[in-house]
């Protein structure tokens, strides 16, 4: 299996549409990237910025796997470290652009708004999502799921993963995404595998327990979340909790797929708070985010 991942993910819940989806963080922060994206489109200041964030990782000199940042001693390298810069830098100029009404002047980069500049501001965000992403491997190591977490083992993943899809797209087999990953998007994809593959070997083990308790008042807390729009009646047995609300047994299927992705991401918060970062301020600062 891959050896590096990545910490947001796709839902893994199926849904009937008529009713809302309950938004956990990986969705919330993926409709604050769309947004900015979709911002971005409309001002010709943010097109700039938008087109960077999405672009594929930056081509690396020789010396970007010098450890810009450790994270609980695992070293993360310039060259990886770039792809959580590209991550965060749309949202980084939206959030300037609004609070500041900033106008992308030449110095932007460099420029200190309320005491901080936007490179801080990226950076910051930056080190925050690698803490997040290197403690998630941390954890799949921990529970068998990757071996090898270093970014050359993910390297090596991504060559030999592209060679198979160009012999496959040869030998006519069909594949499934795209002919070739890119940096950014294999990246992308191995951290959404194995953020889905750790909340269901943590919930399984225990380590994160799923109690009827607790799914009880997380559905108490987010009952809107299971609202329907649907006029006929529902042909699951038991008393509806309020009108136009599915009631905890009528759901307590999705209660406990949301409840886990929330408490999951929870965890990995906690443990990204405990976890001993260092940063090397001088590759740090070698680093051009303008």
């Amino acid at each position: 299996m891959p050896t590096h991942t990545r910490t947001h993910r796709p839902q893994t819940s199926a849904r009937a549409p008529e009713r809302r989806r309950p938004k956990t963080l990986a969705a919330v922060l993926t409709a604050l990237l769309v947004a900015a994206i979709g911002l971005a489109l409309s001002l010709t200041a943010l097109s700039r910025h938008a087109a960077a964030a999405s672009a594929p990782a930056p081509a690396t000199p020789a010396d970007s796997m010098a450890t810009v940042v450790t994270v609980n001693g695992q070293p993360i390298p310039v060259r990886e470290f770039e792809l959580f810069l590209a991550q965060d830098r749309a949202a980084t100029f939206q959030h300037f652009q609004q609070k500041y009404d900033d106008n992308d002047g030449a110095n932007f980069w460099t420029t200190p708004y309320g005491g901080q500049t936007p490179t801080q501001y990226l950076e910051h965000q930056a080190v925050a999502d690698a803490t997040s992403a290197t403690v998630q491997l941390q954890l799949a190591r921990t529970y068998g799921l990757a071996a090898d977490i270093g970014y050359p083992a993910f390297l090596k993943s991504l060559a030999a993963e592209n060679t198979q899809r160009r012999e496959d797209v040869k030998s006519g087999k069909p594949i499934y995404g795209p002919e070739q990953y890119t940096e950014t998007t294999y990246f992308l994809y191995e951290q959404s595998t194995l953020a889905t593959e750790l909340t269901t070997t943590l919930t399984s083990r225990n380590v994160i327990p799923v109690t009827d308790a607790a799914l009880r008042a997380y559905y108490a807390a987010h009952a809107s979340d299971y609202q329907t729009t649907s006029t006929s009646k529902s042909v699951v047995a038991g008393p509806q909790s309020a009108p136009g609300l599915e009631s905890f047994d009528q759901v307590k299927s999705e209660v406990e797929q949301d409840y886990a992705t929330y408490a999951y991401d929870a965890f990995v918060a906690r443990q990204a708070a405990a976890a001993t970062v260092r940063i090397d301020q001088r590759e740090l600062s070698s680093i051009d985010v303008s």
